[in-house]
């Protein structure tokens, strides 16, 4: 929960509101850890946390990839992206630079 927490409190510091959780599941207890920390943090600076903005998923590149496509579908979208480790923060933006 505290990585998440201070992953999160980055990209709140540089100015992002609207921020999406990418990867991890509720099955895990790890997952549920995280998921909290994120919510902390947002909570915290007293930011809007949108159920949308939650991607869950595996935690592999192939699946932060995949989100690419739920994350630009989403109407509101967010401007950063906290992902539940780096094989799925690389499969997001490479998702979403391939998207244009």
């Amino acid at each position: 929960a505290y990585g998440t927490a201070l992953a999160t409190n980055h990209l709140i510091s540089l100015g992002h509101k609207r921020i999406a959780m990418v990867g991890g599941t509720d099955q895990t207890s790890t997952g549920r850890d995280r998921y909290q920390g994120y919510l902390n943090a947002m909570e915290a600076a007293g930011l809007e946390v949108k159920p949308s903005w939650r991607i869950p998923g595996p935690r592999t590149k192939q699946a932060g990839f995949e989100a690419a496509g739920q994350f630009l579908a989403l109407k509101d979208k967010p401007t950063a992206a906290c992902c539940w480790n780096d094989l799925v923060a690389i499969g997001l933006m490479n998702g979403i630079a391939r998207a244009g």
